[in-house]
């Protein structure tokens, strides 16, 4: 214990020895640290808090709490939320992400308490993985059929605008996606009326207006709304007037945010051209490699399977060499257009060489992607291709599914193993799905 304190006391002369009951704090089962206000920078961690996120001490005393905090990343945000702490009689709450070495993340919840000793002023924060108590939570909630659940869960965030009282209620899940705490006041209607980008407001003010007045059926607006960090995120934001007085006019409005920032982002690099195979006008494969890799990213974050589709069109060969090679990029291009006819919002196809074609399933549960994919192949081989001339030429397709996380964790694990899973239909008659196994 005392070289412990005196270990303590090198690294920084400003922690008292009357602080730190160093046996009891590294057994404790939560993550300990104390933190200077000013700087953000780690005095002390206990054993948990350290090995948790798998550093040494040593790589996280003297270090910025910032550089553990996913969603806290720059000082500006850093000393506002320092100032909100300061301000609070009670623990501060934080709901956030701790980020790994590895860098992988888990859930935490974080309390932080002002601390006052000798006149000096520390930050005494609790961080609590609640990885498993969000596990039993979901199982949970997933039996209550909740209707409020339902909403909360397929969104980033709900809001209700209570006009007579000029007040407004969020969520935990949108304060968060903004980057506040959830007990922190955000009843203002200012909290929504000043994050909305300077270049969108009036757009998304008159839109509101218009719903109000009646004119629409509901307010539904995408724009950018700044979170904490001083950054702007792009939303789809869904409301609807839920409540009218005596007289008709509007007192309670609620609705949906949903974060749509890595949406937009990708669809601004899919419109452009360079992504675009000449031909066809599918995305080309290049292209394809970086969506597959951004795929990854995302799943992994938000634990949600996708499906590579692999799909070759049958005896397309037999089409050049009867028609010529005219007809045949004639029919690739009516090929394309047919399945993007079909296919779900957010899905993709990419032409990966030839007659060959990727279909990446994004959200898609293993159990449902055979489904969606046999509707690809029906639909082809129940659509004759009509060609300029008014020629009919009938196609079919062999199709091979992979599934991330399942048949593989990269890109190219995911590509082989739906390829030999499209060879495989082959091998059996064509014309038919096969989900990839070993």
């Amino acid at each position: 214990m005392k070289k412990f304190i005196q270990d303590v006391d090198k690294r920084s002369n400003i922690i008292p020895h009357s602080l730190i009951s160093t046996c009891l704090l590294h057994e404790l089962p939560d993550a300990v640290f104390l933190i200077d206000p000013e700087s953000s920078n780690i005095l002390y961690a206990n054993k948990v808090a350290y090995e948790s996120v798998g550093l040494t001490e040593t790589e996280v005393i003297n270090h910025s709490v910032m550089s553990l905090q996913e969603a806290v990343i720059n000082q500006p945000q850093w000393c506002e939320i320092a100032e909100v702490i300061r301000q609070s009689k009670e623990p501060y709450v934080f709901l956030g992400r701790h980020q790994r070495k590895d860098g992988s993340c888990f859930p935490v919840e974080v309390r932080t308490s002002n601390l006052y000793y000798e006149g000096k002023h520390f930050f005494l924060s609790v961080a609590r993985d609640v990885t498993f108590r969000q596990v039993i939570d979901n199982e949970m909630e997933a039996h209550k059929h909740s209707l409020w659940y339902a909403l909360n869960e397929a969104s980033d965030g709900l809001w209700e605008w209570n006009i007579e009282q000029d007040t407004l209620y969020v969520s935990p899940k949108l304060k968060q996606m903004r980057g506040y705490g959830p007990e922190e006041d955000a009843s203002k209607v200012d909290f929504w009326i000043s994050g909305i980008h300077p270049d969108d407001k009036n757009r998304v003010l008159a839109v509101m207006q218009e719903h109000l007045q009646g004119r629409t059926d509901k307010f539904e607006a995408k724009y950018r709304l700044r979170n904490r960090a001083g950054h702007f995120i792009w939303v789809n934001d869904k409301g609807k007037v839920s409540k009218r007085d005596a007289k008709g006019n509007p007192t309670i409005v609620a609705g949906m945010v949903q974060n749509v920032t890595d949406q937009v982002a990708l669809q601004e690099r899919l419109e452009n051209q360079a992504a675009r195979d000449e031909l066809t006008g599918a995305f080309n494969r290049r292209i394809c490699h970086e969506i597959l890799e951004q795929q990854i990213t995302t799943s992994r974050i938000n634990g949600e399977s996708f499906a590579v589709v692999l799909i070759d069109i049958d005896y397309f060969k037999s089409i050049n060499d009867q028609y010529g090679h005219q007809v045949g990029d004639d029919v690739l291009k009516a090929f394309v257009n047919k399945v993007e006819e079909h296919l779900r919002e957010g899905d993709i196809l990419f032409r990966w060489g030839g007659e060959e074609f990727l279909l990446l399933l994004p959200r898609l549960e293993e159990s449902k992607q055979y489904r969606v994919a046999d509707k690809v192949r029906k639909t082809i081989e129940d659509n004759r291709i009509v060609l300029s001339d008014k020629t009919e030429i009938s196609l079919t397709v062999s199709v091979g599914v992979s599934t991330y996380p399942f048949h593989g964790s990269t890109r190219n694990q995911l590509i082989e193993k739906a390829d030999i899973a499209m060879y495989r239909a082959k091998a059996n008659g064509r014309n038919r799905v096969e989900l990839f196994s070993e």
